[in-house]
C-alpha cells in the first residue's frame, strides 16, 4: 500500500517539475524503503525504481527486475501523468486507458502472465495517478508490459512518471 511518505514525495515532485516547466523527468533508480504510514504497518521493500515513458505503444516491454526474497509484500506499479492522444494532433484529448500486464519472465520457457489491471485515472491531468497492485510475487525475474491504449483506439503513450515497487 502506498505510504503518505511517498504520496508526498510524488506530490512535490511533480509541483517542482510544474513550476519549472519538464516535461518528463530523466529514468532514475533507487532503494526507497518502506510501505507504512507510520503506525506501526512498516514493510520493508526488496527493491524499487522510478522512470517515465514516451511515445509506448502495445507491445512496449519495461525493464526486467530480479525479485531475490519470497516474502509478504506486494508488487505494485503506479503511473503519473498520462497521456495517449487517439487521435495525433487533436488538442484536448489525452487518452483514456492503458493496460498493464505484469509477466514473469522465464528463460527457454515462455513467460507467464501474472494479471493485467486497466488504468484510467492517469488520464485526468498530469499529477493525477493511478495504482495497480499486483499482491505477493514469487522469487523471480518480472517485467510490464502495455498491452491496450484507448480501449484499441489507439495513440501513443507517455506517462510522465512511473513507480515501480517490489
Amino acid at each position: 500500500m502506498r505510504s503518505a511518505r511517498k504520496s508526498a514525495m510524488v506530490s512535490s515532485i511533480a509541483a517542482l517539475a510544474l513550476s519549472f516547466g519538464m516535461a518528463t523527468p530523466a529514468a532514475a533508480e533507487g532503494n526507497w524503503i518502506g510501505s507504512g504510514s507510520g503506525s506501526g504497518d512498516f514493510q520493508i521493500m526488496e527493491g524499487e525504481f522510478d522512470s517515465y515513458i514516451n511515445g509506448a505503444l502495445p507491445g512496449f516491454n519495461s525493464r526486467t527486475w530480479t525479485k531475490r526474497k519470497s516474502h509478504d509484500v506486494d508488487t505494485e506499479i503506479q503511473f503519473m501523468g498520462c497521456f495517449a492522444p487517439e487521435i495525433p494532433g487533436v488538442q484536448g484529448s489525452r487518452g483514456t486507458s492503458v493496460e498493464v500486464q505484469l509477466t514473469r519472465r522465464r528463460d527457454n520457457l515462455p513467460d507467464v502472465n501474472t494479471g493485467r489491471k486497466t488504468f484510467t485515472a492517469c488520464f485526468r491531468s498530469s499529477s493525477a495517478s493511478s495504482v495497480g497492485n499486483w499482491g505477493t510475487r514469487g522469487v523471480g525475474d518480472y517485467r510490464f508490459a502495455i498491452t491496450n491504449l484507448n480501449n484499441g483506439r489507439g495513440g501513443k503513450l507517455d506517462v510522465w512518471l512511473v513507480f515501480v515497487d517490489y
